[in-house]
């Protein structure tokens, strides 16, 4: 019932998306159709795939239609707010419709796509009654998502920084793999090479 309900409000949004480009290119309709449909079916493919344990068949459509799901929910919801501001603007015309809802979502998710290969450090400073004389230096670690989307190296460079850091007690708080658990042993044997004594 739920995977129903969850595909259903997925393929609404595709239909919304679909309707937003052909109207503003009627000429290309038929393209425009088959691409959103070719998109939609790589992520039910990858889902299908999974299920059935052909994961490292499922993984290319995997990239491809989780990547396109990140993009068409913030074309969606762009594409429905330029919709509702088309009411105060009689003049605005599909095609600038598209446009104008396209090309915001598309850099929204460049920014993403560039923010989740970089690897930021905090620095925070606590006092505590607890904490020994000399200090306590603890490393939290979070939305790694490693699998899909990442690769080794950038793996690497985490671990790289975490030791130079030199931290006492290192903790993850979440979202670390994204990936098919039974393809993460090298992602696995990287983080052994993390250090804390504590």
């Amino acid at each position: 019932m739920l995977p129903a309900i969850f595909f259903s409000i997925i393929g609404a949004a595709h239909f919304y998306i679909f309707r937003v480009a052909s109207s503003a290119f009627p000429h290309y309709t038929l393209p425009i159709g088959i691409a959103v449909a070719a998109f939609f079916s790589s992520l039910i493919l990858a889902i299908v795939l999974e299920k059935r344990g052909l994961l490292s068949w499922s993984l290319p459509f995997s990239y491809v239609g989780y990547a396109w799901l990140g993009f068409a929910y913030l074309w969606f919801n762009t594409a429905i707010f330029v919709d509702i501001l088309s009411l105060f603007l009689p003049d605005l015309t599909q095609e600038r419709q598209f446009y104008w809802s396209s090309t915001p979502a598309l850099a929204l998710a460049l920014v993403g796509f560039a923010g989740a290969r970089r690897t930021r450090t905090v620095t925070i400073k606590l006092a505590s009654p607890k904490a020994p004389e000399q200090g306590l230096r603890l490393l939290q670690l979070s939305d790694l998502h490693l699998g899909d989307g990442s690769s080794l190296s950038h793996v690497k460079r985490i671990v790289r920084t975490v030791n130079e850091l030199k931290p006492d007690i290192i903790v993850s708080t979440g979202d670390l793999f994204d990936g098919y658990l039974e393809m993460m042993q090298p992602y696995v044997d990287t983080l052994r090479t993390l250090e804390a004594p504590l």
